[in-house]
């Protein structure tokens, strides 16, 4: 199975105008979406992709705020953060996908998407393990760089 980031459109926008804080202590949130969930990039806002047939709920499902960090190495930084872990009590937890927004946002939206992580298929925990989405080992969930032309 392959698992796709997609960024929404508004993501470099909101991180270039400082809508999206990447440096602050809060607010980078991670949400798990069931296969009924369909990536729209035009999408800005977590009301655009949150109807309760969408996202996760049940089996002791709470959203996870992710502590982010910027490693810069020879130019290429990279945003990363922790795992993204949900726990499941009380029953299984099963996801599709995984967005990723800023919930300290609340202008010109109210929590601005940053991107969707499609694992490609339903993934599962079971009651009483966690459903944990890693970032890339050496890359983040993604890196910028400047190029001197």
């Amino acid at each position: 199975m392959a698992v796709t980031n997609l960024g929404y459109n508004t993501v470099v926008e909101y991180i270039g105008d400082n809508t999206i804080d990447l440096d602050g202590t809060a607010g980078i949130t991670a949400a798990l979406f069931v296969n009924t969930f369909t990536f729209t990039a035009t999408n800005s806002a977590l009301a655009d992709v949150v109807p309760a047939t969408h996202e996760v709920s049940g089996s002791g499902y709470v959203r996870d705020i992710l502590t982010q960090t910027w490693v810069n190495a020879a130019g290429t930084v990279t945003f990363d953060t922790g795992d993204a872990t949900f726990s499941a009590t009380g029953g299984s937890i099963t996801a599709s996908d995984m967005v990723v927004f800023d919930d300290a946002v609340t202008t010109p939206v109210v929590d601005a998407l940053m991107f969707s992580i499609d694992f490609g298929a339903d993934e599962v925990a079971g009651d009483g393990t966690d459903f944990i989405v890693a970032p890339h080992a050496t890359q983040g969930w993604f890196q910028a760089s400047y190029v001197n032309a």
